[in-house]
């Protein structure tokens, strides 16, 4: 748990971050959305052979028996790259962490809908309940720039193409267990470099002062990689997926402490609704989850802590830059 906590912590601050680059900005957001995502790239290839060392085969053969759903979740990824940072400029922080957060419900009907996975009341009463209060929080107060529109409706979508990647992912591992699915995530930034060269030129700042952010992004979106490779290992998805909710608070507070943002309050009300709803379901189903390995392992309830699935299978259910996703 405390892994868990540790990486989660880490990416707070990443809206912060990303403002701070941006006051570097001299036009256009290419420098931000290329050195970002380089230097995730280069941390995530990192990871990516490190957590690969241990298998016989190579990368290459195993992405070729699952070539589909691993290009597919290149694919999401690289539009994650791009459009993650970019909704954190052009609205409030608050508005894209808690937008973004519906990852779990989304996965959870796409599971449904494609993997016939089962879909349990709660989730269709939480989805219910968050378009609610997502209706709350698309209410603008007068005055507010139109953009901020743009970037939760960016967000919004953001968190739809995420769970797309996670349901790809899955997918895939159930054709390839071994498939290399953090390598994905490296591809998927390192596309999101290419397409930022096309953006305008990503050597167009103010100061060098903007590599320092820029680095400090990549190293904290390295640590949650790791930290949500190696936390299956000893916790459950539901439980991270808890812990991954300390994220909508700390990212919006990290924001104020350093910028002095506000968000309106539409957004803290819809926020806080929201809040509420998705750590209820994440409670429900770590219970539902328990209970049913109660059933299905009633002589082992010594045992401290469940067997998990392997860390592939297990880390394909999480975002792999954000928080955990359940069904």
């Amino acid at each position: 748990m405390l892994i868990a906590f540790v990486g989660v912590m880490s990416a707070t601050p990443e809206g912060a971050i990303l403002r701070w680059g941006k006051e570097f900005l001299i036009d256009g957001e290419a420098p931000l959305l290329f050195w970002k995502n380089a230097f995730t790239c280069l941390f995530g290839a990192v990871l990516s052979a490190l957590l690969d060392r241990e298998h016989k085969e190579v990368s290459g053969r195993r992405i070729l028996k699952g070539w589909p759903f691993f290009a597919l979740a290149v694919a999401c990824q690289g539009f994650i790259a791009i459009s993650f940072p970019l909704a954190f400029l052009y609205t409030y922080a608050a508005n894209v962490i808690v937008l973004f957060s519906l990852t779990p419900l989304f996965s959870a009907i796409l599971g449904w809908v494609l993997l016939d996975d089962a879909l349990p009341r709660r989730t269709v009463l939480a989805l219910v309940a968050a378009t609610a209060s997502i209706t709350v929080m698309f209410v603008r107060p007068s005055g507010e720039r139109p953009g901020h529109v743009f970037g939760d409706v960016l967000a919004l979508v953001t968190g739809l193409v995420n769970s797309i990647f996670l349901v790809s992912v899955r997918a895939g591992l159930r054709r390839v267990p071994d498939l290399p699915t953090p390598l994905a995530s490296s591809i998927g930034t390192a596309l999101g470099a290419v397409a930022a060269l096309g953006w305008g030129n990503v050597c167009d700042v103010s100061s060098p002062v903007f590599f320092a952010p820029m680095l400090l992004d990549g190293f904290s979106i390295g640590i949650i990689l790791v930290a949500f490779s190696i936390a299956p290992r000893y916790v459950s998805a539901g439980e991270i997926g808890l812990v991954s909710l300390l994220e909508i608070v700390f990212t919006p507070g990290w924001v104020f402490l350093c910028f002095g943002e506000i968000p309106p309050e539409p957004t803290i009300l819809g926020g806080a609704a929201l809040l509420v709803i998705i750590a209820c379901h994440e409670w429900a189903s770590l219970r539902a989850d328990r209970l049913d390995y109660a059933r299905v392992a009633p002589d082992r309830r010594d045992l401290e802590q469940p067997e998990f699935p392997a860390i592939d299978d297990t880390y394909a259910t999480f975002k792999p830059q954000r928080a955990a996703s359940t069904t």
